[in-house]
């Protein structure tokens, strides 16, 4: 009986584990009118820009889109953006919420991770002989630590702040000389649903199993518990190498092509950690954290002083979890370590992103001193433990008030899209079931794609192409080394190259007729067609006309004509003094300055420029004949611009007025966009355009008639690794255009025509995949049939 009653109090315990973080933080949220308790939301940063349109895409997991996606970038690889962002299994309550309400099942989710992270706590807690209230505000302290509130938004990083004390607890286990299943299955889902806090989460373990195993006491057992440590791991990595090694292929691609810089300079002056210990540690608005959050109360760190000033534990334990403890603050301080932590790439906006780790560290040694303290008193044993517990929940529930109160917490702004533009976008592809692509100019962010579910051209996420996004910046799209966007100015050139045939919003383009709400390309080229030649090596960023000019004249044969250049010449400067090549500086801040050019168009059509960014975005309108016509030298607008239509030897005076105290630019480029030459040019490589039959994720299957003079087959689709080309039925070599898109070689005549994507590594991956679980399987038996035997008579 008593042992029943012990065994209900653990549970309770474990329930109150999960509910109490939980309520609390519910709690916070309808304080701060966070829906469902007001309009609120918890969309700010990446969140609202990122992670909600892919959660809006979540259904496609469940078919050919876990490998292959259209809507990033004219097209790529999936697995790395989908084990990123959507593998966590709380992502299943997706499915219960329509795309509108995808910010509603956000709190949701988060409130369940919340009480998850408290219910691993309390479980490790609960092997560590901690019980009572002080354990249940242990778990409390790391459900909603500094951490999981400051990095609430990074929604996809939490399963692994779960499962880190799970972690921990099976290699405790392991250590004492138990069985490594705990600590294999807690890993392995680790990597599983967020392959890169895994990542950390492999350091921390091998860090926390060496530290720890030179503590323990020198006997034959110590061998045969670091073979079980180093099999174990080695399977649960293998057990993931299905998904890994694609991955790791696919961002061979793009963000892993950046060096690691080594240096061991300091990332922040040491003092300013202190104040991280305290409540409300965040920056206002969007500014980034520059400082670890390692915020869990103040009763944590005096319970971890405890356990190096008690004589219980020993001194290789207090050794061990000194080394934990520097060894991660070593990392926060200095720059090489830090890298390594965060997989050898700089992070993007978000610093120390294991730093759950140092937190989850002090609360191990927090719970292990409050069991070294000696027996309170019976009167202060009744009333002591819960008012400890009560200042820590009063710190936590503060703390996350004030974090939401820096980060502010916006209204959605997907609802108001998707109420204009999903059931136009559903009917356009009823009308056109065909394969291209759609723009969004005036999207709120750059993964628009996804939330409406069209091909797109613009991308924003840590998986992406890098020669894609180099490619479509060099024809005149907005963006940067990280993302691209669709902007405003995009040239009706470029547009048709890349198959992008409609428009969603956006000022009327000329020649583009209205279709069901939206604008329709009439010279949208198919996404594959016939060539006389590809063009080769890359195409430079700074000068798109001159590169829509070459693809087009290869791509034909011949000389297109579809751009013809103006020599505009020095500009005039209007309250700029010049510091060094295109540098200016605004005489008087207050007024503005401004280069003006004065131009004499040569022939009709659409007048467009381009003003590359020099190094750094500073800024400027641009206005014709003093009508203002945009805006360039920003970040999201630093693209080609449309600056209205023009006749033959008309003059004009286009102006860049700075925005700032300085005007930088790496040049300037004005061309003439010719409507005829256009047509001409489009129409016939549409003649040999491929009549897709059938398309999805990662394919494309239809027909084809090359003319004569035909040499190859060019496609608008990334050259990504894995694509393969097959033509009448036969495998043929594809190759890459412009150091970016699929090509293949093709001769004249009718062909049939199949694309097909397969991640490269997925059948590698799949055999040690399957290996690995037949190695665990034999493992499994052989333990089950020892046990059997040791308990036979």
């Amino acid at each position: 009986m008593r042992d029943d009653r012990a065994a209900m109090r653990g549970r309770v315990q474990l329930a109150l584990c999960f509910f109490l973080p939980l309520l609390l933080l519910a709690g916070v949220y309808a304080a701060r009118g966070i829906e469902p308790f007001g309009t609120n939301t918890l969309l700010f940063g990446d969140m609202g820009g990122q992670y909600l349109n892919f959660m809006a895409s979540y259904k496609e997991l469940f078919g050919p889109g876990l490998f292959y996606t259209w809507h990033k970038a004219l097209g790529g690889e999936a697995l790395s953006l989908n084990a990123y962002y959507l593998f966590s299994p709380f992502n299943l309550l997706l499915l219960a919420f329509p795309a509108a309400k995808l910010s509603l099942a956000v709190v949701f989710i988060t409130l369940l991770k919340t009480g998850a992270a408290g219910l691993a706590m309390g479980l490790f807690l609960r092997s560590l002989g901690c019980r009572g209230p002080v354990a249940l505000a242990l778990a409390g302290a790391y459900a909603l630590s500094g951490y999981m509130a400051g990095f609430a938004q990074n929604l996809m990083w939490l399963d692994g702040v779960i499962l880190a004390p799970l972690v921990v607890l099976g290699l405790r286990r392991l250590l004492a000389g138990g069985r490594p299943w705990v600590y294999l299955a807690a890993l392995f889902s680790a990597v599983l649903t967020c392959y890169y806090i895994g990542w950390m989460l492999c350091l921390y373990s091998s860090l926390y199993f060496f530290l720890h195993w030179l503590a323990l006491p020198n006997a034959p057992g110590r061998f045969r518990i670091a073979a079980r440590f180093c099999v174990s791991s080695t399977l649960a990595g293998g057990l993931a190498a299905w998904m890994l090694l694609p991955i790791a292929r696919a961002l061979a691609q793009g963000k892993a092509q950046y060096a690691m810089q080594w240096s061991f300079a300091l990332n922040f002056d040491p003092p300013a950690l202190l104040r991280q210990f305290f409540a409300g540690a965040y920056p206002s608005g969007t500014a980034t954290n520059q400082l670890p959050l390692v915020f869990c109360g103040a009763l944590p760190l005096v319970l971890a002083l405890a356990f190096f000033c008690r004589r219980g534990p020993s001194l290789g334990e207090k050794l061990a979890g000194a080394g934990l403890l520097a060894a991660l603050l070593a990392s926060f301080l200095f720059r090489t370590p830090d890298l390594v932590w965060h997989g050898f790439q700089s992070p993007s906006w978000f610093p120390f992103r294991y730093s759950f780790l140092f937190i989850l560290t002090l609360l191990e040694l927090a719970a292990r001193g409050w069991n070294a303290l000696p027996p309170l008193r019976p009167r202060l044993r009744r009333w002591l433990p819960a008012a400890l517990a009560a200042v820590l929940a009063a710190e936590l529930a503060l703390n996350s008030s004030l974090a939401l109160k820096a980060f502010g917490v916006p209204t959605a702004a997907q609802p108001a899209v998707l109420d204009q533009w999903q059931g136009k976008v559903q009917r356009l592809q009823a009308a056109d079931p065909g394969f291209y692509r759609v723009q969004y100019p005036d999207a709120p962010d750059q993964n628009a794609p996804f939330l409406l579910g069209y091909a797109g051209t613009a991308h924003y996420s840590s998986s992406y192409s890098a020669a894609a996004y180099e490619l479509l910046r060099a024809v005149g799209l907005a963006g940067t080394s990280g993302w691209v966007t669709d902007g405003q100015g995009v040239s009706t050139a470029a547009a048709s190259l890349l198959a992008v045939k409609y428009q969603l919003g956006g000022a009327q383009r000329p020649g583009w007729a209205a279709a069901g709400g939206a604008q329709q390309n009439p010279l949208a080229l198919p996404v594959a067609f016939a060539a006389a030649s590809i063009p080769a090596g890359r195409l430079a960023l700074d000068v798109p006309f001159a590169n829509l000019e070459a693809v087009y004249s290869a791509l034909l044969g011949r000389e297109a004509g579809v751009f013809l250049p103006l020599e505009a010449g020095e500009p005039r400067l209007v309250g700029l003094s010049v510091l060094d090549g295109y540098r200016y500086s605004v005489d008087v801040p207050a007024t503005g300055g401004s280069l003006v050019f004065t131009l004499t168009t040569p022939a009709s059509g659409s007048l467009y420029a381009s003003f590359p960014v020099y190094d750094q975005y500073c800024g400027a309108q641009v206005l014709v004949d003093g009508r203002l016509v945009g805006e360039t030298l920003t970040q999201s607008q630093n693209g080609t611009l449309f600056l209205g239509q023009v006749t033959t030897g008309q003059r004009l005076t286009v102006e860049l007025r700075s925005a700032g105290e300085q005007l930088a630019l790496a040049g300037w480029h004005f061309a003439v966009q010719r409507p005829a030459a256009l047509a001409a040019a489009c129409g016939e490589l549409a003649q040999g355009g491929l009549s897709v039959k059938s398309w999805g994720g990662g394919y494309v299957k239809g027909s084809i008639t090359a003319g004569p003079g035909t040499t190859a087959l060019f496609t608008s689709i990334p050259c990504e690794e894995g694509w393969r080309v097959w033509v009448d039925g036969q495998p043929v070599q594809p190759f890459k255009a412009l150091n970016s898109l699929l090509a293949a070689p093709l001769s004249p005549g009718t062909h049939t025509v199949e694309l097909r994507f397969v991640p490269p590594g997925l059948g590698t991956g799949l055999a040690i995949s399957c290996g690995s679980a037949a190695a665990l399987a034999a493992w499994l038996w052989l333990a089950a049939r020892r046990k059997k035997r040791a308990a036979a008579p």
